[in-house]
C-alpha cells in the first residue's frame, strides 16, 4: 500500500513561488524524510516532461525549434 506523505501547505506555497528558504528546508527534512523524497521524486518527473509545443491555433514563430516535433 503506498502512502503519500503530506507536506505543510506553507512549505510547498513557498516552494512553487520560489521564495523558499534554507530554513523551511532544513525543518522539513527530518521531520519528515518521506515526504522529502516523495517530494523531489514528483519535482523530478515535473521537471523532466517537457511541455507540449503548442496547439493548432500557436503561432509558430513563438514555439522555439527545439520544442517544435521533428518533421516526418
Amino acid at each position: 500500500m503506498l502512502v503519500v506523505p503530506i507536506l505543510d501547505s506553507a512549505f510547498v506555497a513557498a516552494f512553487r513561488s520560489g521564495t523558499l528558504t534554507p530554513e523551511q528546508v532544513e525543518a522539513i527534512l527530518p521531520r519528515d524524510r518521506a515526504a522529502a523524497i516523495f517530494f523531489l521524486l514528483q519535482l523530478s518527473t515535473a521537471l523532466g516532461s517537457p511541455a507540449p509545443a503548442g496547439g493548432a491555433h500557436t503561432p509558430s514563430g513563438t514555439v522555439p525549434p527545439y520544442a517544435k516535433p521533428a518533421a516526418p
